[in-house]
C-alpha cells in the first residue's frame, strides 16, 4: 500500500484521536477570522476544504487573488478558506481589499498553523477530505485542475 494512501485511512482516526472532549483539536492554533469568526483544524473533520496559505509580503503571493477566484469558480461548492501567514489583520486586510480576495480570510500571525500543517512554500494549498489531507502543493494557475483531478478520486 502506498504511503499516500496509508496516510489518507490512518488520518481521520488521528483526527478523532486528537479530538478532547470539547471537539477541539489538542493544542491546535484557533485562527481569528477578519470577519469576527474563528478557524482550526478541528473544522476540517467533515467535508472537502481547500486551505490555501499567503503572505502579502512575499512577491510570491502577488496573484492569490486571482488564483482563489479561480478555484472558487473552478470547485463550485467547495469550501475555500484563506490564511495569512505571519502577518497582523491590517496586512492581510491592505492585501484582501488591493486584490479584491473574498471569502473567508483567517491570521496565523505566528505561523503555529502553517507549522502544524507543514507548510512549505508559498503560496501553498491544502486539501481535506473529512479530515485528512487529499492533495497538497504550491498554489499556481494549474492548481484549480490538480485539485478537481484529486476529487474526483
Amino acid at each position: 500500500m502506498k504511503a499516500g494512501r496509508i496516510l489518507r485511512v490512518l488520518m481521520p482516526v488521528l483526527v478523532g484521536l486528537a479530538l478532547s472532549a470539547n471537539g477541539q483539536a489538542e493544542d491546535a492554533p484557533r485562527l481569528p477570522g477578519l470577519g469576527g469568526d474563528s478557524f482550526s483544524e478541528s473544522d476540517l473533520a467533515r467535508g472537502t476544504t481547500v486551505v490555501v496559505l499567503w503572505a502579502s509580503w512575499s512577491p510570491k503571493c502577488r496573484a492569490v487573488p486571482a488564483q482563489i477566484a479561480a478555484l472558487e469558480s473552478s470547485l463550485g461548492g467547495v469550501r475555500i478558506v484563506s490564511v495569512s501567514y505571519q502577518e497582523d489583520e491590517a496586512a492581510a486586510a491592505a492585501f484582501a481589499r488591493q486584490g479584491a480576495l473574498r471569502g473567508a480570510i483567517y491570521l496565523d500571525r505566528d505561523g503555529a498553523f502553517a507549522r502544524r500543517v507543514g507548510l512549505a512554500t508559498l503560496p501553498a494549498f491544502i486539501v481535506y477530505r473529512d479530515g485528512a489531507v487529499l492533495l497538497r502543493g504550491r498554489l499556481g494557475d494549474d492548481s484549480a485542475s490538480q485539485i478537481s483531478a484529486a476529487l474526483r478520486r
